[in-house]
């Protein structure tokens, strides 16, 4: 009899430390994320099951044109993919519908804007410490704005579905 005790007590412990280690690696080190729009299409599209690089955020290794998935600020519990476009500490202004970021090294990048998103952004001037300035597909949607370090929750770096686009990302 203490031997069904003993390889039950074995059994609920293995399970218990695997489950333990499964979250510790789901939100420290990779996270599968569903693409829920066309924000960022062709690269990603819509449905697209990605894996999320939590690594990333933990030591804050971000720069202009990486992808990022992150929660929206007005609702935590959605999930958006978009494109880093200036840095903290970076200036941002729209002249006649085009988005210019101005860096410390004084590159400046222009994009076009198209419909209302020129008239919708949420600020022009410099950038605080921890906000970064994201848009959707350079400036062909309106997903854009401020994003707080914060509400980032990583890099995507593998696709898993759909199969014929199975793989690393780059």
């Amino acid at each position: 009899m203490s031997e069904i005790l003993r390889g039950s007590v074995y059994i609920i412990k293995t399970v218990l430390l695997a489950g333990f280690i499964t979250v510790l690696i789901h939100y420290f080190v990779v996270q599968p994320y569903v693409v829920s729009d066309n924000n960022l299409t062709p690269l990603y599209n819509k449905g697209e099951v990605i894996l999320i690089s939590r690594i990333a955020y933990f030591n804050s290794l971000f720069h202009r044109n990486d992808i990022v998935v992150y929660r929206e600020q007005k609702d935590l519990s959605i999930k958006k993919i978009s494109r880093i476009l200036a840095l903290p500490g970076e200036i941002i202004a729209v002249n006649d519908g085009i988005l210019s970021v101005v860096g410390d090294e004084r590159i400046t990048k222009d994009i076009p804007l198209f419909d209302s998103v020129s008239a919708s952004l949420n600020k022009i001037g410099r950038l605080d410490s921890q906000e970064f300035f994201i848009l959707g597909n350079q400036g062909l949607n309106s997903e854009e704005g401020l994003l707080d370090i914060k509400n980032i929750i990583g890099k995507p770096i593998f696709r898993i579905w759909p199969l014929n686009k199975f793989g690393r990302l780059h």
